[in-house]
């Protein structure tokens, strides 16, 4: 699992595009798995002052059909672990972004 307050890399989830997640919410409850679908980096303008992070979105398929609110989740895959705020864009398709 990510150290508390260290940032997920690009490269912790351009491996893992097609894979599934198990996911609970922060306080431990099961919410279920979820397939991520698609990574993109964001790609930031010259002089921005963030412009030294990584930033990118993550997609994730729920296919449970059902809404999920957005917050905070732990997503699990063997031995990575990450702690992301989602926001929903449908009943099915959670988003992340990294910033």
């Amino acid at each position: 699992m990510l150290e508390e307050n260290e940032r997920p890399q690009l490269s912790d989830f351009q491996t893992r595009v097609q894979s599934e997640f198990e996911v609970t919410t922060s306080e431990g409850q099961p919410v279920g798995s979820w397939l991520l679908s698609s990574v993109e980096p964001i790609v930031k303008p010259e002089g921005h002052p963030f412009a030294d992070l990584e930033s990118f979105t993550l997609f994730f398929e729920s296919g449970s059909g059902k809404a999920v609110a957005q917050g905070s989740y732990v997503l699990r895959q063997g031995e990575f672990a990450a702690v992301l705020f989602a926001v929903p864009e449908s009943s099915e398709r959670m988003v992340v972004t990294v910033n």
